[in-house]
């Protein structure tokens, strides 16, 4: 069992495809003091440790667990979360959890949701910009190293789910979408907004605002 808090972050080390999936996962867990068969939940998954080294374990990952998790889009490189399982005793910080999944569910973009809730009340280009805000934040980091190294670390690692650095034919369809130097501005905006500590005022604020436009 497990309480969904994540206690580690964990990266691929290696995948070997032997009927089953071998995964290598480097981490910052005593590692000497997990047995082989202990139970570690990667990413929502529970997964069984099969072998262990100095700041890594190996588990396998089974058919049946890839057809019910993202797990198969795994690579070299991949950040996911850890858990170690629950003790006895040991404080029950989140939810009882068991690390059994039954499914994949579809993410519905947090952008494009946007746009289609304020699509009544704005033209194109204000509604392209807020469809582009992720893509225009790959597009910054991709043209901008040093955008991408002011990133947080859990923006990395969205930034990696997201598709990560864009090829060069990804970069010019961007660069084609009317608008996009607009998204490009709202995104930089957006992050000099970021300030630790401030209060975000309500959206009555705004409400005046949006009745006027």
């Amino acid at each position: 069992m497990f309480t969904g808090i994540v206690t580690d972050i964990g990266q691929i080390e290696h995948i070997e495809h032997r009927g089953d999936l071998r995964v290598k996962i480097s981490c910052s867990y005593a590692v000497d003091q997990i047995p082989i068969g202990a139970s570690i939940c990667c990413s929502g998954a529970c997964l069984t440790v099969v072998s262990k080294g100095k700041n890594w374990f190996c588990v396998d990952v089974s058919k049946a667990t890839l057809d019910a998790t993202i797990l198969g889009s795994w690579k070299k490189g991949t950040s996911i979360n850890l858990e170690q399982s629950l003790k006895l005793g040991e404080e029950l910080g989140g939810h009882l959890v068991t690390g059994h999944v039954d499914g994949v569910a579809e993410l519905v973009e947090h952008e494009e949701v946007g746009a289609a809730y304020l699509k009544p009340f704005f033209d194109e280009v204000v509604l392209t910009p807020i469809r582009l805000h992720v893509p225009a934040k790959r597009y910054l980091c991709t043209v901008d190293r040093l955008y991408y190294e002011k990133l947080s670390d859990a923006s990395k690692r969205s930034f990696q789910l997201q598709g990560g650095f864009m090829e060069p034919m990804e970069k010019s369809t961007f660069e084609s979408i009317p608008y996009y130097e607009c998204a490009v501005k709202l995104r930089i905006w957006d992050d000099k907004a970021k300030t630790k500590g401030e209060e975000t005022p309500g959206l009555e604020t705004y409400r005046f605002a949006v009745a006027d436009s």
